[in-house]
């Protein structure tokens, strides 16, 4: 589109990026572009509910309520970039399990896929941890 810039009527970029890495956006990407911002983790059900009423397809996830409650009762917090993809993988695999059945087989099915996610995330980050230790 037209820059709203007073340097001209030239035209602007306009750049949109996530990073997981917060240092990255108060350093490197605050010293490339304009402007930044800061999106805080999430540390609430109801914030995990909105994210997932609007950011997931709908229909797709059976019981949101359930699935936000699920992960911040174990991770506390998160990010939304994360919490998305954590909810999106619970819902692949219920839906590739599950096969066909009914709409509380599937509930339970996502639910269940989620904490086993959660169970291999907390794994994963507790053998990251032991192989990065400095001797």
């Amino acid at each position: 589109g037209n820059s709203k810039s007073k340097r001209g009527g030239g035209k602007a970029l306009q750049v949109l990026a996530t990073t997981s890495r917060s240092d990255a956006a108060c350093s490197v990407l605050n010293t490339l572009f304009e402007e930044t911002v800061v999106v805080p983790l999430l540390s609430n059900s109801a914030s995990l509910n909105k994210l997932f009423a609007d950011g997931l397809y709908p229909g797709s996830a059976k019981n949101i309520d359930a699935m936000a409650d699920t992960i911040i009762h174990r991770l506390g917090s998160v990010g939304c970039k994360t919490a998305i993809r954590l909810a999106e993988r619970a819902i692949a695999t219920a839906d590739a399990i599950a096969g066909d059945c009914s709409e509380e087989e599937l509930e339970e099915a996502q639910v269940a896929a989620l904490g086993e996610i959660l169970d291999d995330l907390a794994g994963d980050e507790v053998t990251a941890e032991k192989i990065c230790e400095v001797y």
